[in-house]
């Protein structure tokens, strides 16, 4: 994010790349440990935003590899 944002302030690259964390990965995390507490999603799910926050990374250095 740093790079594809090199000409924007630090604080709009800084909450640019917080942002997702706050928004996908720590509801996604809640949801995930306590659906698994209760039994009603499987516990592998816990892992979910994980998983989505990778996959967003690799295609963002995806796009930046390639330019």
């Amino acid at each position: 994010m740093a790079i594809r944002l090199r000409h924007r302030e630090f604080l709009t690259s800084f909450f640019l790349c917080f942002l997702p964390v706050l928004v996908v990965y720590y509801p996604l995390l809640m949801l995930g440990i306590d659906g698994a507490k209760h039994g009603t999603v499987p516990p592998a799910t816990v892992w979910a935003g994980n998983l989505l926050l990778i996959a967003w990374g690799a295609w963002l250095l995806r796009r930046v590899l390639r330019y």
